[in-house]
């Protein structure tokens, strides 16, 4: 499981080193796709069955077909170097409005990787939903 809130900086080259705690998570990388207002890294396997629901879903006719082909195109498969750095591709790092301050957020099964301007923007609502979860005892 992937949790916590990292701040973190983007090399020139648009490489991201990821908090030691979600490279023990990937070892080999995983699958970088756009998410919403963020790029979601998930785990090969994660990703995989992701996308495997997707195509029943689209063979059911409960999904359309481009949201399948659009989700596989989008993404982008990554590997951690020898310093536990991806490479986030340019056209990834401008959908998210990546430039150099971001912050890595482990969300359940997956890594968010947020401009830090956008996190700052996102992270209230996030906060204020959870304490209000608690506060009506949902979360215990």
């Amino acid at each position: 499981m992937f949790t916590g809130t990292y701040e973190r900086s983007l090399d020139g080259k648009g490489r991201l080193v990821l908090p030691p705690k979600h490279r023990a998570k990937l070892p080999v990388g995983g699958y970088l796709t756009p998410y919403a207002g963020c790029l979601a890294l998930f785990p090969a396997d994660v990703f995989e069955e992701m996308l495997t629901h997707m195509r029943e879903q689209v063979r059911r006719g409960e999904l359309e077909r481009a949201a399948l082909v659009g989700a596989s195109t989008s993404a982008e498969e990554v590997e951690l170097d020898a310093q536990g750095r991806i490479v986030l591709p340019p056209r990834l790092r401008s959908f998210a409005l990546l430039e150099t301050d971001v912050v890595v957020t482990g969300v359940f099964d997956h890594v968010e990787i947020w401009s830090g301007t956008a996190w700052q923007e996102a992270s209230s609502t996030f906060t204020d939903s959870v304490v209000n979860v608690y506060a009506d005892g949902r979360g215990v």
